[in-house]
């Protein structure tokens, strides 16, 4: 470890009683941007609850979401206690905090901060245990690729801590997900259960990569790698996210051993949960209706070559993370035709488009799919105040105007 400065953090570590009262604190003195959701109880009826920090909170807005999540496991609790800072740094510093702010307005966080509180609390004499109180590992009980290896799991999804993660996963339409541990120093993603590459490697190898490029881990002391290189996994909460709907999952250990402190957690991770924060909403997104009501419709998104997705059925957005590149994209749906874009490109925003002499921004496509026509607009900040550069057709190159400098392009098919 190094020495870092630090942060005002009231808190390290957190017993249920302060979680819970924090819960309750945050939501009732931020309710425009904070809510409690109680999602399920435990096998000893404790509560399981999720806090859901954005902006018109109470509304399921086309934002990218992202699920931050701790102690699946009940002995590794550094990660609630991270947790437990970083919601009350969103909410305190939302209108003094303009990257806090931004992130707030544009995306919908969500924080689990007990995925399993029975373990949290333990059994007399014993204090916090791994398993839950029928001595099950939640994070080998999971339904993708179960097999009951290395692990008490006696089915899949056996347990209603199980069951609650998952119908809360299935219920949101996450695009990042992370799941926070101790007993190694690193960042895992799938494949966990085989070897092989998954079909989104380059996309999450990037993600862990840049988490750790921006955290505050010293250099040489923490890992990325793929679950399988570790050792075999199957049931893992993350792989179920990622096999069975295309999120991009991962599993953070914190610090080597069971142990650790929540300040430092925090600074060593901080600048890394708020770029996952922000790159949820990097890649293709948008939103799928009907031609002729105009209303969502339930569909899938899949670009070649990589896991598919899929959009919410209440309102119809869409969310796929994908490095810079050029892609073909198919939307299937139930009852509808299917319609494919070749060329989509995606851009790395990782620096502004700078108005120069001459036009600044050519838009690549073909006519294939829903017609010829589309709208360009651009922003230089993620608050969706959009500016139109104009309509065009196919391949066609565009003038930023008055605009220096943007960051952000939409593109709408007529």
């Amino acid at each position: 470890m190094v020495a870092m400065a630090a942060q005002a953090y009231p808190q390290c570590s957190y017993d249920t009683l302060a979680v819970s009262n924090l819960v309750d604190s945050l939501s009732t003195n931020f309710p425009s941007i904070c809510k409690k959701e109680v999602i399920g109880q435990t096998v000893l009826g404790r509560e399981i609850v999720a806090l859901k920090i954005s902006d018109n909170v109470t509304l399921d807005e086309n934002e990218p979401e992202i699920l931050l999540e701790g102690c699946i496991h009940g002995d590794e609790q550094t990660g609630t206690w991270m947790l437990c800072n970083l919601a009350r740094e969103c909410c305190l510093q939302y209108n003094s905090n303009t990257q806090i702010q931004n992130l707030v307005n544009n995306r919908e966080i969500w924080i689990v901060l007990i995925v399993n509180p029975d373990g949290y609390v333990g059994e007399p004499g014993w204090g916090p245990t791994r398993p839950n109180a029928n001595h099950v590992d939640l994070n080998r009980d999971a339904g993708y690729m179960w097999t009951g290896y290395f692990g008490t799991s006696p089915g899949p999804f056996s347990q209603p801590e199980s069951k609650v993660m998952r119908d809360f996963i299935l219920s949101r339409n996450l695009n990042i997900m992370i799941d926070y541990h101790s007993g190694i120093q690193g960042i895992i993603y799938p494949w966990s259960y085989r070897g092989d590459p998954s079909p989104d490697h380059n996309e999450v190898q990037s993600l862990a990569t840049d988490y750790r490029s921006v955290s505050g881990y010293p250099a040489g002391e923490f890992e990325v790698t793929s679950g399988y290189e570790l050792y075999q996994t199957n049931g893992s909460l993350i792989e179920f996210a990622y096999g069975s709907l295309g999120i991009d999952a991962f599993t953070v250990e914190l610090f080597s051993g069971f142990s650790g402190d929540g300040c430092i957690g925090m600074q060593y991770n901080r600048a890394s949960m708020l770029m996952m924060i922000e790159k949820a909403g990097y890649g293709i997104q948008g939103a799928i209706t009907d031609a002729n009501t105009g209303q969502p419709i339930a569909a899938k998104i899949s670009v070649q070559g990589k896991m598919p997705v899929y959009n919410s059925a209440s309102i119809g957005d869409y969310h796929k993370f994908l490095k810079a590149g050029t892609y073909t994209v198919t939307f299937s749906a139930n009852g509808y035709n299917s319609q494919t874009f070749n060329n989509i490109a995606v851009v790395d925003i990782g620096s502004n488009i700078v108005n120069v002499s001459g036009n600044d921004i050519t838009v690549t496509g073909s006519a294939s799919g829903a017609g010829n026509g589309y709208s360009l607009f651009c922003s230089a900040t993620p608050d969706r105040t959009w500016t139109s550069l104009g309509n065009g057709t196919s391949t066609q190159s565009f003038e930023m105007g008055n605009l220096s400098n943007v960051r952000y392009v939409k593109v709408i098919h007529q």
